[in-house]
């Protein structure tokens, strides 16, 4: 019975983080749209050239942007991240979430044409979620010690 609440939990949270992600009314999305509709190129798969971006051009861009994209991208997920440590989830299982969750959200973004797919976001999300999967882990082993 536990098992099978901690997994309706772990749905919900999921969703949740889906609705807040692809949420076409949030700001960060309207400002990806107004930015998609001027590029041509709307996927960016070279690995850390918007956080390079982002910090060697640092005067060209709004300071709220640049922290949106470190704060959204750090934080987001972590609800889900943390609650799969805490609860005794298989690690493989758990470890899939973390790296799968993020990337089929930012295609779905770029698919609905909501935001763009980035993969600076994805290692921002993905290493920030294995960080917090572990600290519930310890959470959750200090807690049953």
């Amino acid at each position: 019975m536990q098992n099978r609440k901690a997994v309706v939990i772990l749905i919900v949270l999921i969703v949740l983080t889906s609705l807040i992600k692809l949420n076409p009314l949030t700001k960060s999305a309207q400002a990806n749209r107004e930015f998609i509709v001027d590029r041509t190129e709307n996927i960016s798969i070279s690995p850390f050239s918007t956080i390079k971006e982002y910090i060697v051009n640092v005067d060209r861009y709004n300071t709220n942007i640049i922290l949106k994209f470190f704060a959204i991208n750090l934080i987001l997920y972590l609800p889900v991240a943390f609650f799969l440590g805490l609860k005794d989830f298989d690690k493989l299982i758990s470890v899939l979430i973390i790296v799968l969750l993020p990337i089929v959200l930012d295609v779905l973004q770029n698919v609905f044409r909501i935001g763009m797919f980035d993969i600076d976001s994805v290692i921002l999300n993905v290493l920030s979620s294995l960080v917090i999967f572990r600290m519930g882990r310890k959470v959750s082993r200090t807690a049953n010690a």
